[in-house]
C-alpha cells in the first residue's frame, strides 16, 4: 500500500511537470510547423502516453464507481484522453496525397519518426476525446453524449433546400453552441480566478479546480470532435475526387469562333475588306450559299417524311393568294430596309443648325 502511495506521488509530479508543458505550447505563439513547438509536441505526446501507462498499471480506476469515491490527487488523471487528443490533432502530418506512394516523410534528424498521415492523427484524435467523454459520462461527472460521425458532411445534396426537420436540427445545434460558448467562458473565468488565488489551496479547492477542469474540457472536447469529423470528411471526399478517373480527365475545349463580317452587296465588301484583312469578309448571298453547301437548310427542314401540317392541304388558289401576299410583303420590307441604309437618321434638313 505504501509503495502505490509512493508511485501515485511520483506520478502526480510527473503530471504536473506534462501539464506545464502542455500550457505552454496550447499559450505558444510559434508556428504550427515549426521545429521547436513541433519537438515540444512529441515530447508531451510521449509524456502522456507514458503517464496513461502508469496510471493503468496502479489500477486507479474503476468502472464500478462514482466521482465521490475518487481521490483528490486522482481526479486529475481523468485529464488525460482529452490532453492527449489536443496533443495529437496538432502533430505534424505527411502532406496530403492519395495518389502519391512515395515514402513518408521523416519528423527531423534528431527524432527519426516517421510522420503519420493526416486520416491517422484525426481516427487517434477521435479515439481520445470520445474515451474521455465516455469515462467522464460513466463516473457522473456529465450526461454529454458523444457528437455523431456526420460522414455526408461534404456528400452529394438531395434536395437545393433543407427540410423543416433540417432546420429545426440546425436551430437546436445553434442554441447548444451559444450554451457551451457561455459555459465555457464562465468556467475559464472561475479556473483563472482559482489558479491566481494566493491562498493555499485546501483538499476542497483543489478539488473543485479539478472538477471545473474536467467540465471545461468536455466542452473543449466535444467542439473538438465536431471539427475534427467536418476534416476527416473533407479529406475523404477529397481523396474520392482525386482518385476517380474524372479527376484526370482533362476538359474537351470548345472549337474557336471565327468572326465574319457580313456585307449587303459586293461594292461595301470591297470597302470593308481593306480594313480588316484577317477577318473573312462575304456578302448576304455568298453566305446563304455556303450556309446551303454546309446543310443548314437540310436540318432546319426536318425528315422528309414528316407529316405536313394544314396549310399544304388548301387549295391552290389560297395558297397562290398567300405566296403572293408574302412576296409583296418581302419586298415592303427589303424597301423600307434599304431606305433605312441610304437615308440614316439625323440626315434630314439641317437647315439653320450649327
Amino acid at each position: 500500500m505504501a509503495s502505490n502511495e509512493v508511485c501515485e506521488e511520483s506520478v502526480s509530479e510527473l503530471f504536473d511537470k506534462t501539464v506545464n508543458l502542455f500550457e505552454s505550447i496550447k499559450d505558444s505563439n510559434l508556428d504550427h510547423g515549426s521545429a521547436e513547438l513541433q519537438r515540444d509536441i512529441e515530447k508531451c505526446r510521449c509524456a502522456l502516453e507514458h503517464l496513461t501507462l502508469l496510471v493503468s498499471q496502479l489500477g486507479l480506476f474503476s468502472d464500478n464507481e462514482g466521482i465521490e469515491e475518487l481521490s483528490t490527487p486522482t481526479v486529475k488523471f481523468l485529464l488525460l484522453p482529452a490532453l492527449l487528443g489536443y496533443i495529437t490533432s496538432r502533430r505534424k502530418c505527411q502532406p496530403f496525397n492519395p495518389c502519391s506512394a512515395t515514402k513518408p516523410q521523416e519528423f527531423g534528424e534528431e527524432v527519426g519518426e516517421v510522420l503519420p498521415t493526416r486520416c491517422h492523427i484525426l481516427k487517434l484524435a477521435t479515439e481520445y476525446y470520445e474515451d474521455f467523454i465516455t469515462r467522464c459520462r460513466d463516473y457522473g461527472i456529465t450526461n454529454q453524449s458523444i457528437p455523431k460521425r456526420n460522414v455526408n458532411h461534404f456528400g452529394e445534396q438531395t434536395s437545393a433546400r433543407p427540410t423543416p426537420e433540417q432546420l429545426k436540427a440546425m436551430s437546436q445545434e445553434r442554441e447548444q453552441k451559444i450554451l457551451r460558448y457561455k459555459e465555457k467562458k464562465r468556467l475559464e473565468l472561475q479556473l483563472k480566478e482559482l489558479r491566481q488565488s494566493k491562498v493555499e489551496p485546501d483538499d476542497e479547492t483543489a478539488r473543485e479546480f479539478y472538477l471545473k477542469w474536467l467540465e471545461m474540457a468536455i466542452i473543449e472536447s466535444v467542439e473538438e470532435l465536431e471539427s475534427l469529423g467536418v476534416e476527416a470528411a473533407m479529406l475523404q471526399r477529397m481523396a474520392g475526387m482525386q482518385s476517380s478517373p474524372q479527376a484526370h480527365t482533362p476538359t474537351p475545349r470548345s472549337g474557336s469562333f471565327k468572326p465574319i463580317l457580313i456585307t449587303r452587296d459586293a461594292l461595301q465588301k470591297k470597302v470593308f475588306g481593306l480594313g480588316y484583312p484577317s477577318l473573312p469578309v462575304m456578302t448576304v448571298d455568298e453566305l446563304y450559299e455556303q450556309r446551303a453547301k454546309e446543310g443548314w437548310y437540310d436540318k432546319l427542314s426536318g425528315p422528309p417524311d414528316a407529316p405536313h401540317d394544314d396549310a399544304d392541304q388548301r387549295p391552290d388558289d389560297e395558297q397562290n393568294s398567300d405566296d403572293d401576299a408574302s412576296e409583296e410583303t418581302r419586298r415592303r420590307l427589303a424597301a423600307r430596309d434599304e431606305y433605312r441604309d441610304m437615308h440614316r437618321r439625323g440626315w434630314g434638313n439641317t437647315y439653320n443648325r450649327s
